[in-house]
């Protein structure tokens, strides 16, 4: 992923010309995620586009403020990085009560493009 070029005008990580189309280029759809997934288009140097489920509670009305949520990422049409994005609060405020937290991963592709 430190090929994901950020180009010669920023240092903040916005990509060159070439690494945000290829961030954007579409995968198959059977390698697409399943659900309710959206590519946003924002594309970083050394990770790519990011691939959100818009059904994930950080975007249902009211808010109520972000805890955390799970993001898939994509380049050059295939995905490249799962993250598990989590605020500093619920972080800690799972930890200050011992609590141990296992989610299940919902909307993974179909199909990867390498088994393993």
């Amino acid at each position: 992923m430190e090929a994901i070029d950020q180009g010669t005008c920023s240092n903040v990580g916005f990509l060159s010309v070439d690494a945000w189309r290829r961030a954007l280029k579409p995968m198959p759809a059977q390698c697409f995620p399943t659900g309710a997934f959206t590519n946003t288009a924002l594309a970083v140097s050394g990770m790519g586009t990011h691939l959100v489920n818009v059904l994930s509670p950080e975007f249902k009305m009211p808010f109520h403020g972000f805890g955390q949520t799970f993001i898939l990422g994509a380049y050059d049409g295939r995905i490249n990085f799962v993250e598990l994005m989590a605020s500093a609060h619920w972080l800690q405020a799972n930890a200050a009560i011992g609590k141990t937290l296992c989610y299940k991963i919902i909307g993974g592709p179909k199909e990867y493009f390498y088994a393993g």
